[in-house]
């Protein structure tokens, strides 16, 4: 299981990723390649390819979910995401959660030439009461300070279950 490189505020990725253009195929994890960028982070030039189901049952907090990236306040440049992304359940949502094909949620940062071309599908057994947002993307973008240049979806988002959202 792939633990992550940064997966909270005291411990976000900051430093400098550069892909170099290669490709990492068969990525499967229940985390993102990087949890959580901060704001000195920069992830560049890199495709990931895989398959993921994150299971929602029993979250008990906020929730962020994205194979690139499930929270960033960093910069994410020329990176594609061909990750195919199930969400599940076997019971009712109740807490906030964002999900997007390439990051779960922006509070800072840049996404520039990013792309996601795989399938994001959030299961039609579940439902939810509490606060979702579900983009190809990025699931949700909190701050004026954020934003999305030259980015690109290819992939599909497939919300078949109640109460779900789109951005």
């Amino acid at each position: 299981e792939w633990p992550g490189i940064g997966d909270a505020d005291d411990i976000a990725f900051t430093g400098h990723f550069d892909g170099n253009e290669k490709r990492i195929s068969g990525f499967t994890s229940s985390t993102a390649l990087f949890p959580y960028i901060g704001t000195s982070g920069k992830v560049k030039n890199l495709t990931l390819a895989g398959e993921v189901t994150y299971d929602l049952t029993g979250c008990g907090k906020e929730t962020n979910v994205g194979p690139l990236a499930k929270r960033t306040r960093g910069n994410l440049i020329d990176c594609n995401s061909e990750v195919n992304v199930v969400l599940t359940s076997t019971e009712k949502i109740t807490n906030e959660f964002r999900a997007g094909g390439v990051s779960g949620y922006m509070t800072g940062g840049s996404m520039v030439g990013c792309c996601y071309s795989g399938n994001l599908e959030w299961d039609e057994n579940s439902s939810t009461s509490g606060n979702s947002r579900i983009g190809g993307i990025v699931g949700f973008i909190n701050t004026e300070s954020a934003s999305l240049e030259e980015c690109s979806l290819a992939g599909t988002v497939s919300l078949n279950a109640s109460s779900t959202g789109t951005m």
